[in-house]
């Protein structure tokens, strides 16, 4: 799983596979980090820490930052397509991180 998360990372070049990526990183993120705090195998570490025990406002709020990143990596791409690509790996790869982090959280349940 964490070998496929890597490599659809790195080759995805193009910007609309880059925001395709990035909306489903995050709706893993979602779904793996609700899941993990459900066990009560990990916590959520940022500002949505206040929100974790409330499901719905909890994944509206995180969708609506993945919707933010969407914005960023479009807006980015419009303006110069290097530092598009440049944005949109940063976003990608900081996500794909903490997957795979709460994927080994949720493993040592």
């Amino acid at each position: 799983m964490i070998e496929l998360l890597l490599v659809l990372q790195l080759s995805t070049l193009e910007p609309k596979l880059q925001i395709g990526y990035n909306i489903a990183i995050n709706g893993s993120d979602l779904a793996i980090t609700s899941n993990c705090l459900a066990l009560e195998t990990c916590r959520e570490l940022n500002w949505l820490k206040f929100v974790g025990d409330r499901p719905v406002v909890f994944g509206f709020l995180k969708m609506g930052t993945s919707a933010l990143q969407v914005y960023a990596i479009n807006k980015a791409y419009k303006k110069d397509k290097k530092l598009g690509r440049i944005v949109a790996y940063t976003l990608n790869g900081l996500y794909t991180g903490l997957v795979i982090h709460n994927l080994r959280q949720l493993g040592n349940k």
